[in-house]
Order: structure tokens, then C-alpha cells, then sequence
């Protein structure tokens, strides 16, 4: 084998095994939860099947539950449900391009909805939409890398907009921006592992952010930070297992805390 040859097969290597350096060993569902919300009762449903999820989903709303939160991970649609939210109406779409899906996007603006979350998986874009937000204005943009993305999320804070959501999926990052958050002034930090993440997030809050949203892509976590008119106090939940974090939604809500963002990785 000659001198170049070794050297191809040496980078290829490289570039397979770098995104394993920062998954740490074990899997993580990761849960933000706060305790400052108007929130009055929740609970999580899930299943393999996302039409399965949506009829606990429409039982859910029956029970005068909104849906808060959508989640795709490990082979299981998740779904959060709460009351209280202030919300008058909901719907929700599932497309499998995100080109098909800009365009329902646009057709619930012109509805009066705004869109509150977005996931993906299983080559589906969920998004979930309600009316009676705080939002006056909204915009969704994606990019196909992490460093674009960022100048993408710049942009959107010089002309005024806030970021609420971060969805990697099908090659893409996606970003939710609005106005009308109640979000004062923002910051992102990007690790590539959970435990610098984790730091990082301990860290913003000494300094008085809330963590807005998380987000794992491509070896990555991506964390978003604001400080808020109306802060929240704030806790985070990490677990291996998937019925140990299930339990700890209900150990949670006895102390005053609701799940207000979920995200999964390594």
C-alpha cells in the first residue's frame, strides 16, 4: 500500500470516528422543566406509531389537555400534554418534505396559528400549531450546515426575531423565530458533549438565562439561551432509561415543575 493510499484510508477513519468522540457512552433523554409557568396539570403519551400517538393526542384535547411538545426518539413518538396553556385552538401537520411542509406552514399562518414546535422522525416534519400566543410575528429558515445555521440565527436577531425552537432533520437545521416572546436578548452555545453542555447550561443560569431550547445533531448539542420579562426558575432531568425519565415527569409536577422541552442524544 503506498504512502497516499494510507493516508486516504487514515482521514476516512478519522472522519467516521470524530462524531463518536462526543456521545459519551450512553444514550440521554434530556427534560427541561420549569416551575414558573401557567401550567396546571400534564402527562406524556407515546407510542411506535405516530397515528397511534394522534389519537391519544385527540383524546388528550377531549380531556381539555393542548399539546405542548413533540418528540422523536430512540423508535418512539412522545407526545406532551398540558393544561393551562391559554391556547383557544390547536392543529397539527406531518409531512415528509420540509419543502411540503412550508407550504401547509403557510397556509395555518394565513389561519391565525403560529407554529409552537417542530420535530422530526422517521422521515416525517411534525409541527405542531395553536392559536392564542404571545407570538405577533414568525418566520421559519433552514440550512443544511451547523455554521450557516448560526448565521442564519444572527441574522434573525438583528431584525428583531427570537429563537424558540431547533430541529436537526433531514440534513437540515431548522430554527422557529419569533416576536413577541417576551425574550429580551438571546444566546447560543454549541458543545460536543453532553457534559460541557451541561455546564454550559449551569453556567447561563448563574448568569441569569433561562435555557430556551436544546437541540443534539451530528454529534452536537446546541443550547439557546434568553433572559425573559417573565424568568423562569428551572431544572434539568437526564436519564439512561426511558421509564425512569416517564417517572420523573410525575416526581416533577409534585414539586410545581412542568416538562417545557425534551431532546435526546449521546
Amino acid at each position: 500500500m503506498n504512502q497516499n493510499l494510507k493516508q486516504l484510508l487514515l482521514w476516512l477513519i478519522l472522519i467516521v470516528a470524530y462524531p463518536l468522540l462526543g456521545y459519551e457512552g450512553q444514550q440521554k433523554w434530556v427534560g427541561l422543566y420549569a416551575n414558573n409557568t401557567s401550567y396546571s396539570d400534564q402527562k406524556m403519551v407515546y407510542d411506535l406509531s405516530w397515528d397511534n400517538v394522534t389519537d391519544q393526542i385527540k383524546e388528550g384535547w377531549k380531556e381539555g389537555y393542548d399539546l405542548t411538545k413533540v418528540n422523536y426518539s430512540s423508535g418512539k413518538w412522545i407526545a406532551v400534554l398540558s393544561k393551562g396553556t391559554g391556547f383557544t385552538n390547536q392543529a397539527y401537520d406531518a409531512r415528509y418534505r420540509l419543502k411540503d411542509f412550508f407550504y401547509i406552514l403557510d397556509k395555518r399562518w394565513k389561519e391565525g396559528y403560529r407554529l409552537i414546535d417542530l420535530e422530526y422522525g422517521l422521515g416525517k416534519w411534525i409541527g405542531i400549531y395553536a392559536k392564542g400566543t404571545p407570538y405577533t410575528q414568525q418566520v421559519v429558515e433552514s440550512s443544511k450546515n451547523l455554521n450557516n445555521f448560526q448565521y442564519v440565527v444572527r441574522d434573525y436577531w438583528k431584525k428583531g426575531y427570537k429563537l424558540i425552537d431547533v430541529e436537526r432533520g433531514g440534513n437540515k437545521w431548522v430554527g422557529v423565530f419569533v416576536k413577541g416572546s417576551g425574550i429580551t436578548e438571546q444566546l447560543y452555545r454549541v458543545r460536543n458533549a453532553w457534559s460541557k453542555s451541561k455546564r454550559s447550561i449551569k453556567e447561563h443560569w448563574d448568569k441569569g438565562y433561562d435555557l430556551i431550547t436544546l437541540e443534539y445533531g451530528l454529534a452536537q448539542w446546541m443550547t439557546v439561551y434568553g433572559k425573559q420579562r417573565d424568568a423562569k426558575g428551572q431544572s434539568l432531568i437526564v436519564r439512561n432509561s426511558w421509564e425512569s425519565y416517564v417517572k420523573a415527569l410525575e416526581a416533577q409536577k409534585k414539586k410545581g415543575f412542568y416538562l417545557v422541552d425534551t431532546a435526546y442524544g449521546w
